[in-house]
């Protein structure tokens, strides 16, 4: 009995790895045997992986008076200049505390007396102390070595008590502010100054514009600026992103199906025939397994017109 019942196990699990195969495996062996493709329209994106750190344009205040503290407003709210942020029943409460942040902040920590907004922008409690370092003042001079141990390491400000000197609150205006990254030169070269690229994070995407691109030692510095609404800008340094530098749609024909003829690259077309003819091809761009083509016709270097593929035509795999 006991063998009967074992020998229905394997039974079973035989049944299961064949059924594993024929819904999962066999398809995409088909496809890569499948002789012929047929051409279709898509988009292809280039992209790049990239960690970017954040410049903000903001300050971070410190009350001139030590007391009890009240906030009177909410982390995250938009404020116009003059409202109150806190307020401040004034008593003794100790030692000065946030030494490393204040050290850090330098110039960036203004005094406070009466704790209103100095200027129109958002109100923050959480600092990393990194305000200084990335300011709009220093932009132009932060390099890959001010950055490379910075994490996204947040004092929350937020508190019953303050003594003076200590930081309090931040405001930071967004409707500019920065993303920096560092690459290679023949990445650095697809930012082209000016031109608007898609960034994209785990939790949201915003547009932003190549504001400039800079040769540090032996890597590039690309800066994009940005003014679009971004939820974490608040409490992020530090953000692992994919950036889309280029979108392009077109006819979609896989690189097995590009072969070239006298220098001109091209695929081989069924006709009307039935037989394989070769047709030259214009590519807008190559992802390294399927590229974005022109189709009916495109216009060579010389300015000829060259009639290529039209969309369903049927393309032979490694010609």
């Amino acid at each position: 009995m006991l063998k009967r019942k074992n020998r229905l196990i394997y039974i079973l699990a035989a049944v299961t790895l064949v059924l594993i195969a024929v819904i999962y495996v066999l398809p995409e062996v088909s496809d890569e045997m499948t002789k012929t493709v047929t051409a279709e329209y898509g988009t292809l994106e280039e992209t790049d992986s990239i960690t970017c750190y954040f410049v903000r344009n903001e300050k971070v205040y410190a009350p001139a008076v030590s007391g009890s503290v009240k906030l009177a407003a909410d982390e995250g709210i938009k404020v116009r200049r003059n409202t109150k942020i806190a307020e401040i029943e004034e008593g003794s409460t100790g030692e000065q505390n946030y030494r490393e942040e204040i050290e850090k902040l330098g110039d960036t920590l203004r005094e406070t007396s009466d704790c209103r907004a100095a200027i129109n922008g958002v109100v923050s409690y959480m600092i990393d102390g990194n305000e200084n370092v990335m300011s709009f003042a220093n932009l132009k001079n932060i390099t890959f070595d001010d950055v490379k141990n910075m994490d996204n390491s947040f004092v929350n400000l937020s508190r019953d008590a303050v003594t003076a000197g200590e930081p309090l609150y931040k405001i930071y205006r967004n409707e500019k502010w920065y993303m920096l990254f560092w690459t290679d030169e023949e990445t650095a070269a697809r930012y082209e100054k000016g031109s608007v690229v898609t960034v994209i994070f785990e939790d949201g995407s915003v547009t932003a514009s190549v504001s400039s691109v800079k040769k540090q030692g032996t890597v590039y510095r690309v800066s994009l600026k940005c003014n679009r609404y971004y939820s974490e800008l608040s409490d992020t340094r530090v953000k692992d992103a994919t950036v889309v530098t280029r979108s392009v749609s077109g006819l979609v024909v896989p690189d097995s199906c590009i072969t070239e003829e006298k220098g001109v690259k091209g695929v081989m077309v069924r006709n009307t025939y039935g037989e394989f003819v070769f047709k030259p091809v214009n590519i807008l761009l190559d992802d390294g397994e399927k590229s974005i083509v022109s189709s009916d016709k495109y216009y060579d270097s010389e300015g000829n017109e060259v009639l290529t593929i039209k969309i369903y035509d049927e393309l032979i795999r490694n010609p």
